[in-house]
């Protein structure tokens, strides 16, 4: 292999790393939000004063926020990575004649994309978003509840 395609093959290879380091960051920081949100609202209890309350719920509101803003940045990095990867396989597919790298995977993403029709077009950023707002979500049924003093824990 030439020196130009060994370089385009490691930045596509280095590319490909990144995009799952951020999909991992995603993934842990999602658990460890969940997991913090989850330890607020089991502190909270019914018979305490509202005012000691309510800093519990503000603070899962503003992780699930932090949460699904940080998961969304995530993405777009990302999907940068996977942009540079795709543009190094097709430099690729120039530099080694046959190779057809692109045409390779645009024919396996077809068959999957037609064995997987609904799946396929789910974002699975906004799936991981949606998590975080979750938790945004409980944390606002969670002052809406304090506010009233419903008895709900």
């Amino acid at each position: 292999m030439d020196d130009k395609t060994e370089l385009c093959w490691r930045m596509y290879a280095e590319n490909c790393v990144q995009g799952r380091h951020h999909e991992t960051m995603r993934a842990a920081l999602t658990t460890l939000i969940a997991a913090i949100a989850a330890g607020a609202l089991g502190l909270l209890k019914a018979d305490h004063p509202i005012c000691s309350q309510l800093p519990l719920a503000v603070l899962v509101i503003a992780l699930g926020l932090f949460g699904a803003f940080v998961s969304r940045k995530h993405y777009e990095r990302f999907a940068l990575h996977m942009r540079r990867a795709s543009a190094y396989r097709r430099k690729i597919d120039e530099l080694v004649p046959g190779v057809e790298l692109t045409v390779t995977k645009l024919s396996a993403d077809k068959r999957h994309n037609d064995r997987f029709k609904r799946f396929s077009r789910v974002s699975l950023s906004w799936l991981w978003s949606s998590i975080n707002l979750a938790v945004m979500g409980v944390g606002i049924a969670a002052v809406v509840f304090i506010q009233r003093g419903a008895q709900c824990w």
